[in-house]
C-alpha cells in the first residue's frame, strides 16, 4: 500500500492491519534518512516507489519534479538499506511501449538491480499487439475484455472500456496543475466510471 505515508507512525499502523508491503515514495526523497531507517528496520517490508519524469523524481502525485536523478536517489536507498523499489516512467506509464531501456540499463550498470532473479510473485504475459487489439474493439463501448491462452490459461490481453488517458492526469510543471487537477476531478465525476477497471472488478 503506498500514498501519502510520510512516518514510521502511519507505517506501523499499516503493517499491523495486515499490510504486506508499504511504498514510500515523496517520503524517500524528502527524508532518505528517515526512510532507511524504516528499510533497516522493517527489511523488505518497505518499498521505494521512484517515479521520474525526464530521468528526474517526481513527488506528491506526480505534480512535483525535483532535480534529483531516480538512479542517484535509488543509489543513495540500496546504501542506506533499501531492498526493493517500484519505478514508474511517468511519460511511459499506461502508454504500453514497456520501460525505458535507458533507465533500466542505467540501474544494471550502476549495480542498482543486483543480481537479476525470476520473477516468482508476478509474470507479465500480456501479449501488446493483443492488449492493443482488445483496446482499439472496446472503444466507443462499456464493457471489459480477457484474453487467455487455452493451454495455459495464461492472461494475454486485457482492456476496459471507457478508459481515460494517464497523461491527462500529468502536471509537467507548476502552471499545469490546475488542468490536472480539472481533469481528475472530471474523470471523478463522468458517469460512465473511466477509473473503473471493468476487466478485475
Amino acid at each position: 500500500m503506498g500514498g501519502g505515508i510520510r512516518n514510521e507512525t502511519t507505517v506501523l499502523e499499516l503493517l499491523g492491519k495486515g499490510v504486506d508491503r508499504v511504498i514510500l515514495g515523496t517520503a524517500a526523497l524528502r527524508d532518505p534518512e528517515m526512510t532507511g531507517q524504516l528499510c533497516r528496520k522493517y527489511g523488505e517490508k518497505i518499498v521505494i516507489g521512484i517515479d521520474a519524469r525526464n530521468g528526474l523524481v517526481a513527488v506528491e502525485g506526480w505534480t512535483e519534479t525535483s532535480g534529483v536523478l531516480a538512479t542517484d536517489l535509488a543509489r543513495q536507498l540500496v546504501q542506506l538499506g533499501a531492498q526493493r523499489f517500484i519505478y514508474t516512467d511517468i511519460g511511459r506509464d499506461g502508454t504500453l511501449t514497456g520501460s525505458d531501456p535507458l533507465t533500466v540499463g542505467e540501474a544494471i550498470r550502476s549495480g542498482l538491480l543486483g543480481k537479476a532473479i525470476g520473477g516468482h510473485d508476478v509474470q507479465l504475459t500480456i501479449d501488446l499487439d493483443l492488449q492493443r487489439l482488445a483496446a482499439s474493439l472496446l472503444q466507443g463501448s462499456t464493457g471489459s475484455a480477457i484474453v487467455l491462452d487455452h493451454r495455459t490459461g495464461r492472461i494475454l490481453a486485457m482492456a476496459s472500456s471507457p478508459a481515460y488517458d494517464p497523461a491527462s492526469l500529468e502536471a509537467v510543471q507548476e502552471s499545469d496543475i490546475p488542468d490536472a487537477d480539472r481533469a481528475w476531478s472530471a474523470l471523478l465525476a463522468d458517469d460512465n466510471r473511466p477509473l473503473l477497471f471493468r476487466a478485475t472488478s
